[in-house]
């Protein structure tokens, strides 16, 4: 596990492209079937961009419908914390780096 280091709001600008800020920090969403990981079929490691822990195994990456990559399970269930949200007016899964309270997706 990669260590947890605070850094303040400019910090996290100067280090995360725009929309990387706004999903991971603001708690936004990029629109679906737009990003780049959701048709891919690379072997590999899905890293949090924030710090830079192994979240998810390609192995366990699968087609959901949704327009975002899903995962069957993370590499480590401690890394990761799911919570509901009922932000937009009806109640769904967003998932956290548990480390970082960075978000990295939801599920409706």
């Amino acid at each position: 596990m990669v260590e947890h280091r605070i850094k303040t709001d400019k910090g996290w600008k100067k280090n995360l492209t725009p929309e990387q800020y706004e999903v991971c920090r603001r708690k936004g969403t990029e629109l679906p079937f737009s990003g780049e990981y959701v048709n891919s079929k690379e072997k590999g490691i899905y890293m949090c961009v924030c710090c830079g822990n192994e979240l998810f195994s390609s192995d366990d990456k699968f087609d959901s419908g949704t327009g975002w990559p899903s995962f069957t399970q993370s590499i480590r269930d401690e890394d990761v914390e799911k919570q509901s949200d009922l932000s937009y007016g009806y109640v769904y899964s967003r998932s956290y780096v548990q480390q970082m309270q960075s978000t990295f997706g939801t599920r409706i």
